[in-house]
């Protein structure tokens, strides 16, 4: 099994001494987020425009608004955990569209996963989950499209959802992880259950996180981030790796456009998909200035 190590790196500096509420480090122990980064971001025509999914993705965020402040939470419980188990399910539910909906569920498993991947544990600033990332980056392009701030509250349903029911006694950081823990479980073939503890604390500046994010370069890169930074084994990589069978690239982005499987369905199923199209695909590399562009690095993209 290489789920346990791999688990490690959202619960990295958390204790697991359990008080009144289950995944707290302690039950006074509240992270602050009354300092929130505002994002922009270019709005998702489908969740902007339509008019049926604007009233399905209102009615969830109200609905969970409202219990909230009947259930005056002031700490990460179980109900709360599994609220944003179902508050995700629901607003994917609302999404029509198959490939949308794969943008949705990768978005939310990449945007946790850019958070906790600029670990280093050689630094005196080591990162890792803390709720901060650099938007504007190219290594993050596409992200702004899941966590933004918009008029209507419902281009970014995920942000607006933690704005009404969740940022109140949860950080950012904890969120991502929660709501990607989620979206494992709603699109895993055997509703895999990670592991989760809360106490996060946002950060309001990570000038060095996206220069640790891995380029689209090949081997050097992934180890240079997973094995030498972040202390995981080849093996851990490799696992990691496997989250790219949610969700779809943009050309605009990676350079890789569409789904890495074969179809948009297969794109919302969390398996092993994606190491079999590796394998079965044959991959040529090519050479293009893309990611990190403006800091001169000519990528190989396979």
């Amino acid at each position: 099994m290489m789920y346990p190590k791999i688990a490690l790196l959202f619960l990295s500096n958390l204790s697991v001494t359990f008080g009144v509420c289950p995944f707290s480090r302690t039950s006074q122990e509240v992270p602050n987020d009354n300092n929130s980064q505002q994002v922009r971001c270019r709005r998702s025509e489908l969740l902007a425009e339509d008019k049926t999914t604007k009233e399905k993705l209102a009615a969830i965020i109200k609905k969970r608004k409202d219990q909230r402040l009947l259930q005056q939470a002031n700490c990460v419980t179980h109900i709360v955990y599994d609220n944003i188990h179902d508050d995700i399910a629901s607003i994917a539910g609302s999404i029509g569209d198959i490939g949308e909906k794969g943008h949705f569920f990768g978005g939310i498993v990449r945007l946790a996963a850019h958070d906790f991947m600029d670990y280093d544990r050689n630094s005196a600033n080591p990162g890792g989950s803390d709720g901060c990332l650099d938007f504007s980056d190219p290594e993050n392009a596409g992200l702004s499209d899941i966590w933004c701030d918009d008029p209507d509250g419902l281009a970014c349903p995920l942000k607006s959802l933690y704005d009404s029911a969740y940022s109140s006694f949860m950080s950012k950081a904890d969120f991502w992880v929660a709501s990607a823990n989620a979206v494992i479980k709603i699109t895993s073939v055997d509703e895999l259950e990670l592991p989760f503890r809360w106490g996060r604390i946002d950060s309001d500046t990570c000038a060095e996180s996206s220069e640790r994010l891995p380029a689209a370069s090949g081997c050097t890169e992934v180890e240079e981030t997973f094995i030498d930074r972040m202390g995981l084994s080849w093996t851990d990589a490799v696992a990691l790796m496997g989250a790219h069978t949610l969700g779809r690239g943009d050309a605009e982005f990676s350079g890789h456009d569409g789904t890495w499987v074969d179809t948009d369905e297969q794109s919302i199923v969390f398996d092993k998909r994606y190491y079999e199209e590796v394998l079965r695909r044959s991959w040529r590399p090519r050479l293009q200035m893309l990611g990190r562009i403006g800091r001169g690095v000519v990528q190989t993209l396979l």
